[in-house]
């Protein structure tokens, strides 16, 4: 298991914030991401995207250097230890 995880709280409301900041509605968001609707709705039921889902919405959030914003550390035990 990772020491690390995606705080998907963190990145819904920072996807919410800048959503809202761009006047679109979510449907419009999925289409300039090019991702599935239902992404995002799976990001806001608190599931964590797919890996080019996320890294497409790192882009468009402009998280290149705040990235270290929706990381927080694990809950679960490392088991390799």
């Amino acid at each position: 298991m990772s020491l690390y995880q995606l705080d998907v709280a963190a990145l819904w409301e920072r996807l919410d914030k800048q959503r809202a900041a761009r006047g679109l509605m979510w449907r419009e968001l999925a289409r300039e991401l090019d991702v599935s609707a239902s992404t995002l709705t799976r990001i806001g039921q608190g599931k964590r995207p797919d890996a080019d889902a996320l890294v497409t919405i790192f882009v468009w959030l402009d998280m290149d250097t705040d990235i270290v914003y929706v990381i927080g550390q694990s809950t679960e035990v490392s088991r390799h230890g």
